[in-house]
């Protein structure tokens, strides 16, 4: 996929997500529900500048496609997928996760500062 500052994108894990959290009250309020965050996101996916990762490689295709050896344990199996995924699609993956940088390549994710207030 050729990116540029013009372009945002989603795959299935993100995708799911994004309707998972906005369907949890910790993380939003009042929460949507899950068909209420769908309808979000398939306005949001309408948007000419984004595009979807459709062929997502499996996570078989290679002994390197992650670097095993960096994931710390069961919650960081699919950041490390996503950051990956970043890497070989030449995009960014966009986190508010500081830990997620330390899974791949500095270019390939972008931790988004926690505005509090």
């Amino acid at each position: 996929m050729e990116t540029s500052e013009e372009t945002w994108a989603t795959c299935a894990i993100t995708q799911l997500g994004f309707i998972r959290l906005s369907s949890n009250p910790i993380f939003h309020t009042p929460p949507k529900t899950p068909a209420e965050a769908w309808a979000l996101l398939a306005e949001m996916e309408r948007d000419p500048k984004h595009v979807h990762l459709e062929n997502a490689p499996p996570v078989t295709a290679s002994e390197d496609f992650i670097r095993w050896n960096k994931v710390a344990g069961h919650q960081k199996v699919t950041d490390a997928y996503l950051v990956r995924l970043a890497e070989i699609s030449q995009g960014k993956l966009l986190t508010f996760d500081r830990r997620l940088a330390g899974l791949g390549r500095k270019d390939a994710v972008e931790v988004i500062p926690v505005l509090v207030g």
